[in-house]
């Protein structure tokens, strides 16, 4: 084969590979990850207790208050979660909830996340400080800079509840 002939079959091999490339639109790039610390407080109902036998429904078996919360966040195409939760007079006491929690995006540009996992659980039952396991589902929120709007439940054997919440923002993306 000539030097001609492989220069013009270069071209050619060229020119078919490079075709579909000119032809193909560009693939956005993945975001970079994203770290963020959520810091907050909010409302909490849960599963009024049972009233021991032959007495009336009092305080000590209601279940609702105010709650903190404190969440480490890293997300990419998902959304990791370390979430710990105080709730005030959940027994007469203040119920702790540690939790890690698994995502995805549930709008465009990270906006709102969806995630449930798995979280410990202190103090959710009549036992005092009687540990128990549960599954959180969070819907988050992220309406303007700075600000995180969640909605949450945890489902456990001993008292489920719900909650909201609102968080500042302190992070890469979230806070600018």
């Amino acid at each position: 084969m000539s030097r001609t002939s492989w220069i013009a079959a270069l071209g050619v091999a060229v020119a078919v590979v490079a075709a579909p490339v000119q032809a193909r639109k560009p693939v956005p790039a993945q975001p970079a990850s994203d770290f963020w610390v959520s810091f907050g407080g909010g409302y909490y109902d849960g599963q009024d207790y049972d009233p021991p036998p032959g007495q009336p429904k009092g305080p000590a078996q209601e279940a609702d208050g105010a709650e903190a919360l404190l969440a480490l966040n890293i997300a990419g195409p998902v959304l990791a979660r370390l979430r710990v939760g105080w709730m005030a007079d959940y027994t007469s006491n203040t119920a702790e909830e540690v939790g890690v929690l698994l995502g995805v995006p549930a709008g465009p540009g990270g906006r709102a996340y969806l995630a449930a996992g798995v979280s410990r659980l202190t103090d959710v039952s009549n036992r005092e400080q009687s540990p128990t396991i549960g599954v959180p589902i969070e819907l988050l929120l992220y309406p303007t800079r700075g600000l995180e709007v969640g909605i949450h439940g945890n489902f456990n054997p001993d008292s489920d509840f719900i909650g909201i919440t609102l968080a500042g923002v302190f992070g890469k993306r979230r806070a600018e």
